[in-house]
């Protein structure tokens, strides 16, 4: 009884994330439309492919292995499978996604920058034109967000983590990353 209602609690979990994911990505597409200046149609529409990028964004993070209905899923193992190895690896794996993460926090600060000297006025922040430090924040985002959806795969069966950065095994194939 326990076992299913954690499976259901975790299926509620992720497609809980999916959906905010998705929605997030839509409501950013309108935020960048909106910003440039484009009428209120295009903000829309930008809206409506930010949401379906979102949701193939969400159903390729965290569900991307669902097994066929036809097929039950397989019994997870009854210990910890450890080699010896993957630990290491899966250590530089965590400190890449780290990097990876505060890249992106710090490209999110830059763009909120550039909306708050729009605010204002200000041509220049930090030295650099308003122009170049939105466009080189965007470009380290789109570098580093396929860059970390690559990164974060189980060592050993290539599979994407999932969403938590605190992970102790893999969800799918069961091996021990940590401790």
């Amino acid at each position: 009884m326990t076992k299913k209602a954690v499976a259901a609690a975790a299926v509620v979990s992720g497609v809980l994330h999916g959906v905010l994911l998705a929605v997030g990505i839509g409501l950013l597409a309108m935020v960048f439309a909106a910003y440039w200046g484009a009428p209120w149609p295009v903000v829309l529409a930008g809206g409506v492919l930010g949401l379906s990028g979102g949701t193939a964004l969400a159903r390729r993070v965290w569900f991307p292995c669902a097994a066929p209905a036809a097929v039950p899923p397989a019994e997870p193992a009854s210990e910890p499978i450890r080699f010896p190895g993957f630990a290491d690896e899966f250590e530089r794996l965590a400190a890449r996604q780290r990097v990876l993460a505060s890249l992106l926090i710090a490209a999110l600060a830059a763009l909120l920058a550039v909306r708050v000297a729009a605010e204002f006025g200000w041509t220049a922040l930090f030295g650099l034109p308003r122009e170049r430090l939105l466009y080189a924040a965007l470009a380290v985002a789109a570098v580093v967000l396929p860059l970390g959806l690559w990164n974060w795969r189980c060592p050993r069966c290539r599979r994407n983590l999932g969403p938590s950065l605190s992970i102790r095994s893999c969800p799918r194939c069961g091996i021990v990353l940590r401790g």
